[in-house]
Order: C-alpha cells, then structure tokens, then sequence
C-alpha cells in the first residue's frame, strides 16, 4: 500500500518551522512520501495544490497544528480516499514522540528504505490573518439549513444533490462564528477560533444549540417557531408578556418563561452584534 505523509505548516508561528522541517527529514529519510504544505486552512479553493491531494491514493497520514476533526474535513472537502489519519503536531512534546507516533500508522524501516526526495509545496504568500470561515463535519451535518436559512453573508448554498455546503467561504466574516451556536448537530466548526473549544473543534466537544442560540436564529431569520408559531410579523410587544422559550417572542396563555425583557435584551444585544458585522463588510 502507498503512505503519504502531509505536513501542514502553521503559518502564524514561524517559530514551528524547525519542528515541522524535522518531522518531514525523518519521514522522508525512512522511505515515505513527504508533502510539506502551507496551512491547508488558509490555501483558497482554487489552488492546484487540492488537484495534488485528490490524486493521492492509499494512506493519508495528515499532520497538522490543528484539532483532528476540522482538519479532517477540510481535507475530505478535496479527497476522496477511505485511509485517513488525522495528527495535531501540538499534541506531541517533541518530534521524535510525533515521528514514533506515525510509526504505529505505518510500517517505517529507516535501514531497509532508502531515502524519498521532499516535496516543499510552502506558499511563502500566504497570509494566515485573511482567512475564516467554517468547516462542516459531514458526518455529523444533518441537512436541516439552519446555516444556510441564518447566514447573512451567502457562505453557504445547495449542491447538485440538494446538500448544504460551504460555496463562498471568503463571505464569512473574521471572528463570526455565530453558525456554529445555531447548528443543532454541532457540525459546524471554526478551527481558529479561540475562545470556544467546542466551536474549534476539540476532540469529543460539541457545541449545542442553547436557548440564546435559538432565540437568535429565529430573530434573524422571521421563521414561525414550531413551539408557540408565532412569527415575527405577529410579535407584540405588550408589558409584562410572556416569552416564548424556543424563539424568545411574546405568547400568549401561561407564563412559558421568566425574565422576559432580559431575555429581548438578550436576544437584541446577538442581533445588533451581527449587524455591525454586516456595516463593517
């Protein structure tokens, strides 16, 4: 079976390089296929270096300073092959516990294979700061469009097979990572973001829907709520009325849920943030 080892270089940290340039002499020198690439995150859509990667056949062995499972699916976006390893380099305190660990991955005989040359495929024009948008987990994305039906830059649309997709991902704006809190099957990822593990795509992390987040979303998008089925052309605003703990809208009946301005303000406060994204693209 074919082995392929990528590499994919931090980009932000020059610091890393050494640690990277060594991981990929001691690959190549025990006889594997070597790629080392930019940050896969930041190469845009229409880069030959995708056409490289859905060539490659076999085993994949991805390395890179990302968690695993955006990683992943970054990749699978362009690669259609089954024998996917997936690395995070920061998870191994040095390189020789990262080499040893691709070692448990493939058969590597440093006395028995004589050396590959290295492909540096290193796109010195890169400039990590431009790009952010989100990365689908397709085992996970249940087709339910709230992303799509949320989106107020047109990042998302439909393929041919009526699947929701990431089209336009230069739309996204830095630092919104507001489609991710409306997924309801945690599919949606922002590998760079920093302030959420669960939305950066941590192992065993998922971020949930909360009632902030829905609240929100219908805010945003006017859809009837399958709760209560108001709308936000039949929203009230009457003193003291009772708030709708799916969209967050006045109801009538039975007190559904206390703290009904703070839960407006809240909801208001979410949209305004958006907004201001907006004013600024």
């Amino acid at each position: 079976m074919q082995f392929t080892v990528i590499i994919s270089r931090s980009q932000a940290d020059p610091g890393r390089e050494p640690i990277e340039d060594s991981l990929a002499r001691l690959c190549s020198e025990s006889g594997l296929s070597v790629l080392l690439v930019p940050q896969l995150y930041h190469v845009p859509e229409d880069d030959p270096i995708w056409d490289t990667f859905s060539s490659l056949t076999g085993h994949v062995i991805l390395i890179t300073w990302l968690y695993p499972r955006p990683a992943e699916w970054l990749f699978r976006k362009h690669w259609n092959g089954e024998q996917l390893t997936v690395l995070n380099l920061a998870d191994y305190p040095t390189t020789e516990e990262a080499f040893r660990c691709i070692g448990t991955e493939v058969p590597i005989h440093p006395r028995l294979r004589p050396s590959l040359p290295l492909l540096n495929t290193q796109h010195s024009t890169l400039d990590p700061s431009l790009r952010w948008y989100p990365v689908v987990d397709r085992s996970r994305c249940s087709n339910c469009r709230n992303c799509l039906q949320f989106c107020l830059f047109g990042v998302y649309d439909t393929d041919q097979s009526g699947a929701v997709t990431v089209t336009k991902p230069d739309n996204c704006k830095h630092g919104c990572p507001a489609c991710s809190r409306i997924c309801p099957s945690g599919a949606i990822m922002f590998p760079l973001y920093g302030q959420s593990a669960a939305i950066a795509g941590a192992p065993g992390l998922y971020m949930s829907q909360d009632a902030a987040a829905r609240r929100m979303f219908y805010a945003r998008t006017k859809l009837a709520c399958p709760v209560c089925g108001s709308t936000q052309e039949s929203r009230i605003e009457t003193p003291g009325a009772d708030i709708c703990g799916e969209c967050g809208r006045p109801v009538a009946g039975p007190s559904a849920e206390p703290g009904g301005s703070r839960l407006r303000d809240e909801i208001d406060q979410l949209i305004d943030d958006l907004d201001g994204l907006t004013r600024r693209s």
